[in-house]
């Protein structure tokens, strides 16, 4: 199988993070988490054509997100 060269991509890395903050009791917990930190743009998928000269199709990796959550224990 030869890869074309749209269908090339150099490796990469993605960074994600998690901090918690949890109560003396362990009741109540919150946690801010950060996704894709640097926010790099990547290539998850890519089809070529059937002459290889061309990518049809690219899907990307999802951007930067982030996000709390909070958490009660009962």
């Amino acid at each position: 199988y030869n890869v074309s060269r749209y269908q090339r991509q150099a490796g990469y890395a993605l960074g994600n993070a998690r901090l918690v903050y949890r109560s003396a009791d362990g009741r109540y917990e919150t946690a801010a988490v950060v996704r894709n930190a640097t926010d790099k743009v990547y290539a998850i998928l890519a089809t070529g054509s059937a002459t290889g000269n061309t990518a049809t199709r690219e899907v990307y990796g999802l951007p930067r997100t982030w996000g709390v959550t909070f958490t009660a224990r009962f």
